[in-house]
Protein backbone atom coordinates (compact mmCIF):
# COMPACT_ATOMS: atom_id res chain seq x y z
CA UNK A 1 0.00 0.00 0.00
CA UNK A 2 2.79 2.40 0.92
CA UNK A 3 4.81 1.54 -2.17
CA UNK A 4 1.81 2.15 -4.41
CA UNK A 5 1.19 5.53 -2.80
CA UNK A 6 4.88 6.40 -3.10
CA UNK A 7 4.77 5.86 -6.85
CA UNK A 8 2.39 8.79 -7.07
CA UNK A 9 4.87 11.28 -5.66
CA UNK A 10 5.68 12.88 -9.02
CA UNK A 11 2.43 12.90 -10.99
CA UNK A 12 0.92 15.59 -13.15
CA UNK A 13 -2.02 16.03 -15.54
CA UNK A 14 -5.41 17.67 -15.95
CA UNK A 15 -8.85 16.26 -16.53
CA UNK A 16 -9.50 17.44 -20.10
CA UNK A 17 -10.53 15.43 -23.12
CA UNK A 18 -7.52 14.76 -25.31
CA UNK A 19 -7.77 15.43 -29.03
CA UNK A 20 -5.66 13.83 -31.74
CA UNK A 21 -2.47 15.69 -32.52
CA UNK A 22 -2.10 16.91 -28.93
CA UNK A 23 1.22 18.36 -27.80
CA UNK A 24 2.55 19.35 -24.40
CA UNK A 25 5.97 20.46 -23.13
CA UNK A 26 8.09 18.85 -20.48
CA UNK A 27 10.46 21.49 -19.16
CA UNK A 28 12.86 21.63 -16.29
CA UNK A 29 16.38 21.02 -15.09
CA UNK A 30 18.43 18.06 -14.00
CA UNK A 31 21.29 18.60 -11.56
CA UNK A 32 23.62 15.62 -11.57
CA UNK A 33 27.31 15.15 -10.92
CA UNK A 34 29.12 13.26 -13.68
CA UNK A 35 25.90 12.23 -15.49
CA UNK A 36 26.19 8.91 -17.32
CA UNK A 37 23.78 7.47 -19.84
CA UNK A 38 20.63 9.13 -21.12
CA UNK A 39 17.39 10.70 -19.94
CA UNK A 40 14.54 8.77 -21.55
CA UNK A 41 10.77 8.88 -21.38
CA UNK A 42 9.08 5.47 -21.07
CA UNK A 43 5.36 4.85 -21.34
CA UNK A 44 4.26 2.57 -18.48
CA UNK A 45 0.93 1.62 -20.04
CA UNK A 46 -0.23 0.07 -22.19
CA UNK A 47 2.79 -1.07 -24.21
CA UNK A 48 5.65 0.06 -22.02
CA UNK A 49 7.73 1.06 -25.06
CA UNK A 50 10.49 3.63 -25.15
CA UNK A 51 8.92 6.95 -26.06
CA UNK A 52 11.95 9.13 -26.70
CA UNK A 53 15.33 10.33 -25.50
CA UNK A 54 15.46 13.88 -24.14
CA UNK A 55 18.18 16.29 -25.15
CA UNK A 56 19.74 17.82 -22.04
CA UNK A 57 21.63 21.12 -22.31
CA UNK A 58 25.04 21.64 -20.76
CA UNK A 59 23.49 23.35 -17.74
CA UNK A 60 21.05 20.45 -17.23
CA UNK A 61 17.98 22.21 -18.60
CA UNK A 62 15.58 20.70 -21.13
CA UNK A 63 12.46 21.64 -23.09
CA UNK A 64 10.88 18.62 -24.73
CA UNK A 65 7.78 18.62 -26.93
CA UNK A 66 5.69 15.49 -26.41
CA UNK A 67 3.48 15.01 -29.45
CA UNK A 68 0.61 12.66 -30.33
CA UNK A 69 0.83 10.80 -27.04
CA UNK A 70 -1.58 8.53 -25.20
CA UNK A 71 -2.57 10.16 -21.91
CA UNK A 72 -1.52 7.96 -19.01
CA UNK A 73 1.42 7.10 -16.83
CA UNK A 74 5.03 7.57 -17.91
CA UNK A 75 8.41 7.05 -16.31
CA UNK A 76 11.25 9.53 -16.81
CA UNK A 77 14.49 7.57 -16.45
CA UNK A 78 17.14 10.02 -15.26
CA UNK A 79 20.66 8.62 -15.60
CA UNK A 80 21.26 6.26 -12.69
CA UNK A 81 18.83 7.97 -10.33
CA UNK A 82 15.38 6.80 -9.28
CA UNK A 83 12.81 7.28 -12.07
CA UNK A 84 10.31 10.13 -11.95
CA UNK A 85 6.75 8.87 -12.41
CA UNK A 86 4.51 11.21 -14.41
CA UNK A 87 0.79 11.21 -15.09
CA UNK A 88 0.59 12.99 -18.43
CA UNK A 89 -2.66 14.26 -19.91
CA UNK A 90 -3.07 17.80 -21.27
CA UNK A 91 -0.81 20.09 -19.24
CA UNK A 92 2.76 21.30 -19.66
CA UNK A 93 4.88 20.07 -16.77
CA UNK A 94 7.84 21.56 -14.94
CA UNK A 95 10.21 18.82 -13.74
CA UNK A 96 13.27 19.44 -11.59
CA UNK A 97 15.60 16.70 -10.42
CA UNK A 98 18.56 16.93 -8.06
CA UNK A 99 20.37 14.81 -5.50
CA UNK A 100 17.57 15.29 -2.96
CA UNK A 101 14.81 14.06 -5.26
CA UNK A 102 12.39 15.44 -7.81
CA UNK A 103 9.54 17.93 -7.99
CA UNK A 104 6.80 18.29 -10.58
CA UNK A 105 4.48 21.27 -10.98
CA UNK A 106 1.88 22.42 -13.47
CA UNK A 107 -1.20 20.27 -12.91
CA UNK A 108 -4.10 19.53 -10.53
CA UNK A 109 -2.55 16.15 -9.69
CA UNK A 110 0.24 17.85 -7.78
CA UNK A 111 -2.23 19.45 -5.38
CA UNK A 112 -4.00 16.15 -4.90
CA UNK A 113 -0.71 14.36 -4.27
CA UNK A 114 0.27 16.90 -1.64
CA UNK A 115 -2.91 16.07 0.26
CA UNK A 116 -2.11 12.36 0.00
CA UNK A 117 1.48 12.90 1.18
CA UNK A 118 0.21 14.75 4.24
CA UNK A 119 -2.13 11.90 5.00
CA UNK A 120 0.61 9.32 4.55
CA UNK A 121 3.25 11.16 6.57
CA UNK A 122 2.58 9.29 9.81
CA UNK A 123 1.57 5.96 8.32
CA UNK A 124 5.02 4.71 7.34
CA UNK A 125 6.37 4.75 10.90
CA UNK A 126 3.24 3.09 12.23
CA UNK A 127 3.45 0.29 9.66
CA UNK A 128 7.13 -0.27 10.47
CA UNK A 129 6.25 -0.58 14.15
CA UNK A 130 3.53 -3.12 13.42
CA UNK A 131 5.89 -5.12 11.23
CA UNK A 132 8.41 -5.32 14.08
CA UNK A 133 5.70 -6.29 16.55
CA UNK A 134 4.43 -9.00 14.24
CA UNK A 135 7.92 -10.40 13.65
CA UNK A 136 8.62 -10.55 17.38
CA UNK A 137 5.28 -12.25 18.03
CA UNK A 138 5.91 -14.77 15.24
CA UNK A 139 9.40 -15.58 16.53
CA UNK A 140 8.04 -16.22 20.01
CA UNK A 141 5.02 -18.16 18.76
CA UNK A 142 2.59 -15.67 20.32
CA UNK A 143 -0.44 -16.23 18.08
CA UNK A 144 -2.71 -14.00 20.14
CA UNK A 145 -0.32 -11.10 19.69
CA UNK A 146 -0.03 -11.84 15.95
CA UNK A 147 -3.81 -11.68 15.59
CA UNK A 148 -3.89 -8.42 17.57
CA UNK A 149 -1.26 -6.85 15.29
CA UNK A 150 -3.20 -8.05 12.25
CA UNK A 151 -6.32 -6.38 13.63
CA UNK A 152 -4.41 -3.13 14.25
CA UNK A 153 -3.08 -3.12 10.71
CA UNK A 154 -6.53 -3.80 9.26
CA UNK A 155 -8.00 -0.95 11.29
CA UNK A 156 -5.23 1.38 10.12
CA UNK A 157 -5.76 0.41 6.50
CA UNK A 158 -9.52 0.92 6.81
CA UNK A 159 -9.04 4.37 8.34
CA UNK A 160 -6.52 5.36 5.68
CA UNK A 161 -8.76 4.18 2.84
CA UNK A 162 -11.73 6.07 4.29
CA UNK A 163 -9.64 9.25 4.33
CA UNK A 164 -8.43 8.65 0.79
CA UNK A 165 -12.00 8.21 -0.39
CA UNK A 166 -12.99 11.56 1.08
CA UNK A 167 -10.06 13.25 -0.66
CA UNK A 168 -10.97 11.64 -3.99
CA UNK A 169 -14.61 12.64 -3.70
CA UNK A 170 -13.67 16.24 -2.91
CA UNK A 171 -11.07 16.54 -5.71
CA UNK A 172 -11.44 16.93 -9.48
CA UNK A 173 -11.28 13.64 -11.38
CA UNK A 174 -7.77 13.04 -12.69
CA UNK A 175 -5.14 10.37 -13.33
CA UNK A 176 -3.94 10.35 -9.73
CA UNK A 177 -7.47 9.38 -8.76
CA UNK A 178 -7.23 6.50 -11.20
CA UNK A 179 -3.94 5.26 -9.74
CA UNK A 180 -5.33 5.28 -6.20
CA UNK A 181 -8.30 3.23 -7.38
CA UNK A 182 -6.00 0.86 -9.21
CA UNK A 183 -3.30 0.32 -6.58
CA UNK A 184 -4.56 1.40 -3.15
CA UNK A 185 -8.35 1.21 -2.83
CA UNK A 186 -8.89 -2.02 -4.71
CA UNK A 187 -12.09 -3.40 -6.19
CA UNK A 188 -12.27 -6.19 -3.64
CA UNK A 189 -11.97 -3.75 -0.75
CA UNK A 190 -14.82 -1.54 -1.93
CA UNK A 191 -16.34 -2.57 -5.28
CA UNK A 192 -19.15 -0.01 -5.27
CA UNK A 193 -16.80 2.92 -4.62
CA UNK A 194 -14.44 1.84 -7.40
CA UNK A 195 -17.35 1.37 -9.82
CA UNK A 196 -18.79 4.78 -8.96
CA UNK A 197 -15.46 6.54 -9.37
CA UNK A 198 -14.74 4.79 -12.67
CA UNK A 199 -18.11 6.04 -13.97
CA UNK A 200 -17.18 9.52 -12.80
CA UNK A 201 -13.76 9.36 -14.49
CA UNK A 202 -15.30 8.21 -17.75
CA UNK A 203 -17.78 11.07 -17.63
CA UNK A 204 -15.30 13.79 -16.70
CA UNK A 205 -12.28 12.47 -18.65
CA UNK A 206 -13.79 10.98 -21.84
CA UNK A 207 -11.69 9.42 -24.57
CA UNK A 208 -8.80 8.14 -22.46
CA UNK A 209 -7.44 4.75 -23.52
CA UNK A 210 -6.08 4.10 -20.03
CA UNK A 211 -9.63 4.22 -18.63
CA UNK A 212 -10.71 1.56 -21.11
CA UNK A 213 -7.77 -0.58 -20.00
CA UNK A 214 -8.70 -0.09 -16.36
CA UNK A 215 -12.29 -1.09 -17.09
CA UNK A 216 -11.05 -4.25 -18.83
CA UNK A 217 -8.87 -5.03 -15.84
CA UNK A 218 -11.86 -4.62 -13.53
CA UNK A 219 -13.84 -7.09 -15.60
CA UNK A 220 -11.06 -9.65 -15.10
CA UNK A 221 -10.97 -8.90 -11.36
CA UNK A 222 -14.75 -9.33 -11.05
CA UNK A 223 -14.47 -12.88 -12.35
CA UNK A 224 -12.35 -13.74 -9.31
CA UNK A 225 -14.01 -11.48 -6.74
CA UNK A 226 -15.48 -12.78 -3.50
CA UNK A 227 -18.88 -14.29 -4.23
CA UNK A 228 -18.16 -14.91 -7.92
CA UNK A 229 -18.45 -18.43 -9.31
CA UNK A 230 -14.93 -19.66 -9.98
CA UNK A 231 -14.19 -20.17 -13.70
CA UNK A 232 -14.36 -23.82 -14.59
CA UNK A 233 -11.21 -25.88 -15.08
CA UNK A 234 -10.84 -29.08 -17.07
CA UNK A 235 -7.39 -30.69 -16.80
CA UNK A 236 -5.81 -34.12 -16.62
CA UNK A 237 -4.69 -36.01 -13.54
CA UNK A 238 -1.68 -38.33 -13.22
CA UNK A 239 -3.53 -41.08 -15.08
CA UNK A 240 -4.45 -38.83 -18.00
CA UNK A 241 -8.08 -38.66 -16.93
CA UNK A 242 -9.88 -35.32 -17.28
CA UNK A 243 -11.07 -33.84 -13.98
CA UNK A 244 -13.38 -30.81 -14.05
CA UNK A 245 -13.60 -28.37 -11.18
CA UNK A 246 -17.35 -28.02 -11.70
CA UNK A 247 -17.79 -31.76 -11.10
CA UNK A 248 -17.02 -31.09 -7.43
CA UNK A 249 -20.12 -28.94 -6.84
CA UNK A 250 -21.82 -29.95 -3.63
CA UNK A 251 -18.51 -29.95 -1.75
CA UNK A 252 -16.42 -27.16 -0.26
CA UNK A 253 -13.31 -27.09 -2.46
CA UNK A 254 -9.84 -25.66 -1.99
CA UNK A 255 -8.53 -24.74 -5.45
CA UNK A 256 -4.77 -24.72 -4.87
CA UNK A 257 -2.17 -23.53 -7.40
CA UNK A 258 1.32 -24.87 -6.68
CA UNK A 259 4.42 -26.48 -8.25
CA UNK A 260 7.07 -29.01 -7.27
CA UNK A 261 9.80 -26.34 -7.41
CA UNK A 262 7.93 -23.92 -5.14
CA UNK A 263 9.43 -24.07 -1.64
CA UNK A 264 6.54 -22.35 0.18
CA UNK A 265 4.09 -24.62 -1.64
CA UNK A 266 5.87 -27.76 -0.51
CA UNK A 267 6.12 -26.41 3.03
CA UNK A 268 2.34 -26.12 3.07
CA UNK A 269 1.83 -29.75 1.99
CA UNK A 270 1.73 -31.30 5.50
CA UNK A 271 -0.99 -28.82 6.51
CA UNK A 272 -3.04 -29.73 3.43
CA UNK A 273 -2.65 -33.43 4.13
CA UNK A 274 -3.84 -33.04 7.73
CA UNK A 275 -6.65 -30.67 6.79
CA UNK A 276 -7.89 -33.13 4.19
CA UNK A 277 -7.92 -35.94 6.76
CA UNK A 278 -9.84 -33.77 9.23
CA UNK A 279 -12.52 -32.48 6.84
CA UNK A 280 -12.89 -34.89 3.92
CA UNK A 281 -15.73 -36.77 5.61
CA UNK A 282 -17.55 -33.48 6.23
CA UNK A 283 -17.65 -32.49 2.55
CA UNK A 284 -14.22 -31.00 1.83
CA UNK A 285 -12.29 -31.61 -1.39
CA UNK A 286 -8.89 -30.49 -2.64
CA UNK A 287 -8.36 -29.57 -6.31
CA UNK A 288 -4.65 -29.03 -6.81
CA UNK A 289 -3.39 -27.42 -10.01
CA UNK A 290 0.32 -27.85 -10.65
CA UNK A 291 2.12 -25.25 -12.74
CA UNK A 292 5.01 -27.62 -13.39
CA UNK A 293 6.32 -27.86 -16.93
CA UNK A 294 7.96 -31.16 -16.03
CA UNK A 295 5.22 -33.73 -15.47
CA UNK A 296 7.62 -36.22 -13.89
CA UNK A 297 8.72 -33.65 -11.31
CA UNK A 298 5.07 -33.02 -10.52
CA UNK A 299 4.29 -36.71 -10.05
CA UNK A 300 7.37 -37.18 -7.89
CA UNK A 301 6.35 -34.26 -5.64
CA UNK A 302 2.83 -35.70 -5.31
CA UNK A 303 4.30 -39.01 -4.19
CA UNK A 304 6.81 -37.45 -1.80
CA UNK A 305 4.27 -35.14 -0.17
CA UNK A 306 1.40 -37.65 -0.35
CA UNK A 307 -0.94 -34.91 -1.50
CA UNK A 308 -4.57 -36.08 -1.50
CA UNK A 309 -7.64 -35.00 -3.45
CA UNK A 310 -7.92 -34.23 -7.13
CA UNK A 311 -4.52 -33.34 -8.55
CA UNK A 312 -4.13 -32.05 -12.12
CA UNK A 313 -1.39 -30.43 -14.15
CA UNK A 314 -2.08 -26.95 -15.49
CA UNK A 315 0.62 -26.71 -18.16
CA UNK A 316 -0.62 -28.05 -21.50
CA UNK A 317 1.58 -27.87 -24.59
CA UNK A 318 3.96 -25.71 -22.59
CA UNK A 319 1.23 -23.13 -21.92
CA UNK A 320 -0.52 -22.47 -18.61
CA UNK A 321 -3.81 -20.98 -19.77
CA UNK A 322 -5.40 -21.74 -16.39
CA UNK A 323 -2.86 -19.42 -14.73
CA UNK A 324 -3.96 -16.62 -17.06
CA UNK A 325 -7.62 -17.32 -16.34
CA UNK A 326 -6.99 -17.03 -12.62
CA UNK A 327 -4.49 -14.14 -12.90
CA UNK A 328 -1.82 -16.14 -11.09
CA UNK A 329 1.30 -14.02 -10.60
CA UNK A 330 2.79 -15.98 -7.69
CA UNK A 331 2.36 -19.32 -5.97
CA UNK A 332 1.10 -20.68 -3.72
CA UNK A 333 -2.26 -19.12 -4.52
CA UNK A 334 -5.55 -20.66 -3.44
CA UNK A 335 -9.29 -20.06 -3.61
CA UNK A 336 -11.80 -21.61 -1.22
CA UNK A 337 -15.09 -22.39 -2.97
CA UNK A 338 -18.45 -23.10 -1.38
CA UNK A 339 -20.75 -25.93 -2.45
CA UNK A 340 -22.05 -23.81 -5.35
CA UNK A 341 -18.56 -23.06 -6.63
CA UNK A 342 -18.51 -19.46 -5.35
CA UNK A 343 -15.30 -17.94 -4.00
CA UNK A 344 -15.58 -17.43 -0.24
CA UNK A 345 -11.92 -16.98 0.76
CA UNK A 346 -8.45 -16.65 -0.74
CA UNK A 347 -4.95 -17.70 0.21
CA UNK A 348 -5.76 -19.35 3.53
CA UNK A 349 -2.80 -21.19 5.02
CA UNK A 350 -2.34 -23.67 7.86
CA UNK A 351 -4.66 -23.09 10.80
CA UNK A 352 -6.51 -20.32 8.94
CA UNK A 353 -7.79 -22.84 6.41
CA UNK A 354 -8.82 -25.30 9.12
CA UNK A 355 -10.63 -22.58 11.06
CA UNK A 356 -12.54 -21.44 7.97
CA UNK A 357 -13.50 -25.00 7.06
CA UNK A 358 -14.73 -25.62 10.58
CA UNK A 359 -16.87 -22.50 10.28
CA UNK A 360 -18.28 -23.45 6.87
CA UNK A 361 -18.71 -27.20 7.28
CA UNK A 362 -19.83 -27.36 10.90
Amino acid sequence: MLIAAGLLSACGSENKEVESGNTIHLRGKIEAENPKGSVVLLQIQPEGNLRDTLKIAADGSFDYSLKDFDPGFYRLMVYDQLPVVLAINQNDLEINVNAEGSTVTGSPEVELQQKINELMSGVSDAVARLQMDYAEAANSGDEDRMKKVDAEYTAMQTSLNDSLKQIIIASPANLTTLQILRDVITYEQDPQFVEDQLTRLQKEMPGLKILDLFEQKLEDIKKLAMGAVAPDISLQDTEGQTVKLSDLRGKVVLLDFWASWCGPCRKESPHLVQTYKDFESKGFELYGVSLDRNAEAWKKALEEDQLPGKQVIGVVNNEAEVAKTYSITAIPTSFLLDKEGKIIAKNLRGDELAEKLAEVLN
